[in-house]
Order: structure tokens, then C-alpha cells, then sequence
């Protein structure tokens, strides 16, 4: 694995996420779980008789 560009820079500031899998997030973001961003439904693609 590489370095990230040198351009990036860290976060002044987190904070817990209250997730403990996911750790800590920058203070300014919202920790959501997906049903409360949008609807998921499962898509119109191919089923095993396509395969």
C-alpha cells in the first residue's frame, strides 16, 4: 500500500462515532444509519437461470 498524496491532510478534530466498528469520525460529520438516507430495494438485474 502507498502513502496517501501529501495533499491530504487530517482532520483538525473527531470524535467517537458510537459505532464500534467504524471508530472515530471528524467532529463535523452525522453518523446515520442507511434506512434513514434513503430506500433500498433490490435491483432489476439478471437472476441464476441468466447465468
Amino acid at each position: 500500500m502507498t502513502d496517501p498524496p501529501s495533499t491530504l491532510h487530517p482532520y483538525p478534530a473527531y470524535k467517537d462515532s458510537g459505532v464500534e466498528w467504524l471508530g472515530n469520525v471528524p467532529t463535523h460529520w452525522e453518523v446515520r444509519r442507511l434506512g434513514q438516507i434513503g430506500t433500498f430495494s433490490k435491483g432489476g438485474g439478471g437472476n441464476k437461470e441468466d447465468e
